[in-house]
């Protein structure tokens, strides 16, 4: 793909020589209203470069607001009130904007229920054998019965 401070800078010259926006466009194999645009902006401003203030802005995951859920975490630490989806109403930001400022701004990760609540966790086996015979590992997940080698 063409830069576009590249391409603009392409039509602005091709502009200066003379050439017609058509053919800048079939030259250049854009469309001619791409062309229109960029001649547009030149005269107006004097220059292709891009816009001030073009591009994505960091609004979510301010300062500010890393600030703000850092206090949140340490003036309450149960788990249920610290979920990801409160604390992201409470910033006025998005679950995943929220999961990020934990992530990567506090560098918090991830606990399961059990490990905060303080209950002891089970693990849970499934057989590998069985006095029939093995269970097949592709099929175990779907249904044992129906996998038993006879």
């Amino acid at each position: 793909m063409k830069s576009l401070k590249n391409l603009r800078e392409a039509i602005i010259r091709a502009h200066n020589r003379g050439k017609g926006q058509r053919e800048i466009a079939d030259f250049l194999g854009i469309s001619p209203g791409t062309v229109n645009k960029a001649i547009k902006r030149f005269e107006e401003t004097g220059s292709y470069e891009d816009r001030p203030g073009r591009g994505p802005k960091k609004t979510a995951r301010s300062q500010e607001n890393v600030q703000r859920a850092l206090e949140m975490l340490q003036q309450d630490r149960s788990t249920k009130t610290n979920s990801t989806r409160k604390l992201a109403k409470k910033l006025g930001v998005g679950k995943d904007s929220a999961r990020r400022i934990l992530r990567m701004d506090l560098k918090r990760k991830r606990t399961s229920s059990a490990e905060t609540s303080g209950h002891p966790t089970v693990p849970i086996s499934i057989p590998s054998t069985t006095a029939c015979g093995v269970f097949s590992k592709r099929k175990r997940a779907r249904n044992p019965i129906r996998t038993l080698n006879l």
